[in-house]
């Protein structure tokens, strides 16, 4: 899922990306892309940033959009009403596995974030999210945990005492590809999810036996 689609260039991406992964994989991906379609409304307050954004910002050409999709579903509606209506209106949907999330703004972030609320069946125990606006260095550090994405993430995790968004601690040191989006992805916790405790890891025995080797014979610690 994408949340703020804009001119569509990310969702056409993500349709090449998907198509590549079933093809090594044996797994299908369902697409959906929530927009207003009429660029950013105007900041409700200053946690919206609006020292950075303007009212009407990333506009979208619906016609030229569509032309170009193959598979995406877009939502299209303020968030705040079609994040709360989204099972009602797609029953049929996949579970949610991973969401893009890119509305700028901290009250259509938060107003977005509804949706992991999903029932245990329409959602993953662990969902990765991607988060386009908690990195200012660009800026000059005109963000802070109290606006923007950074505070809807904030406020999402003091409010659910079950459902938690975390970064992947470690995950710009483990990765063969440096990136700055390293820092920008979590995975959102549903601890009383039905399948959270299950095993995944494809060892099914991890051991470490005692080797012969001594501490003495030149092998690094």
């Amino acid at each position: 899922m994408e949340f703020g689609v804009a001119g569509g260039n990310g969702l056409v991406e993500l349709e090449k990306l998907a198509q590549e992964v079933e093809k090594e994989f044996p797994v299908e991906f369902e697409i959906y892309g929530f927009d207003s379609g009429m660029g950013l409304p105007a900041p409700q307050d200053y946690r919206d940033l609006p020292y950075i954004w303007k009212e009407g910002f990333f506009h979208m050409d619906l016609p030229a959009l569509k032309a170009r999709l193959a598979r995406s579903t877009l939502v299209m509606g303020d968030v705040a009403e079609t994040v709360p209506r989204f099972f009602e209106d797609y029953p049929d949907a996949a579970p949610i596995g991973a969401i893009f999330s890119d509305l700028d703004y901290y009250s259509s972030t938060r107003d977005s974030l509804g949706l992991l609320k999903a029932p245990d069946q329409k959602i993953l125990p662990r969902v990765y999210l991607y988060f386009d606006d908690i990195m200012s260095a660009e800026l000059g550090g005109l963000m802070c945990d109290e606006v923007g994405q950074l505070k809807a993430i904030s406020e999402y995790n003091s409010s659910n005492e079950f459902k938690k968004l975390a970064p992947i601690h470690g995950m710009q040191y483990t990765r063969k590809r440096p990136a700055r989006w390293n820092e920008q992805i979590y995975i959102h916790h549903s601890f009383s999810h039905n399948q959270y405790a299950m095993y995944v890891h494809s060892d099914s025995n991890r051991q470490l036996p005692l080797t012969n080797r001594g501490l003495n014979d030149g092998s690094a610690i």
